[in-house]
């Protein structure tokens, strides 16, 4: 007693495949690439962050140069700066001289150290930054994540490194 408008089963269309997108680009194509065709470089990071060549590359460049300028102006030169800059603040015009030759001493100290941590700075600065402009994008509606915003910032501070 089946009624005539009623119609056979049918089964449910097939469900639609799901492209995942790849990228197009390597990432040593993309170091090179970002100072070719950067709009494209940055739609491609968009299909997949990646951000760690560019990172330890941006870093390395940072510490030579920081340790090329210490190697070519030498201690002396180093310390000569100091002092001028010490000489030209008031507050320092009431220090003795081995209270200011203590202070030399410590900011020569100082700047060694950094110079052999400033990889990790560099990249702690990266990560900072990194998360600023995804908080950015977040707060204009941007649908990208953490590591989304973090290979934009890296990648758009590699040139002008």
């Amino acid at each position: 007693m089946e009624s005539e408008n009623q119609t056979e089963w049918q089964a449910p269309p097939p469900p639609e495949k799901i492209t995942v997108e790849q990228p197009e680009m390597s990432e040593l194509a993309t170091l090179g690439n970002i100072f070719l065709e950067p709009g494209r470089t940055f739609e491609d990071l968009k299909k997949k962050p990646r951000f760690l060549i560019a990172g330890i590359i941006i870093s390395l460049m940072v510490t030579a140069f920081a340790f090329g300028i210490a190697y070519k102006v030498g201690d002396e030169g180093m310390r000569s700066f100091i002092q001028q800059q010490m000489d030209k603040n008031p507050q320092v015009a009431s220090m003795s001289a081995e209270q200011k030759a203590s202070a030399i001493n410590m900011q020569m100290t100082i700047s060694s150290f950094v110079r052999y941590a400033l990889p990790v700075i560099v990249l702690i600065g990266l990560a900072i930054g990194g998360l600023f402009y995804w908080l950015g994008a977040k707060a204009f509606g941007g649908t990208g994540n953490f590591l989304h915003g973090l290979s934009v910032w890296i990648y758009s501070m590699f040139p002008p490194t």
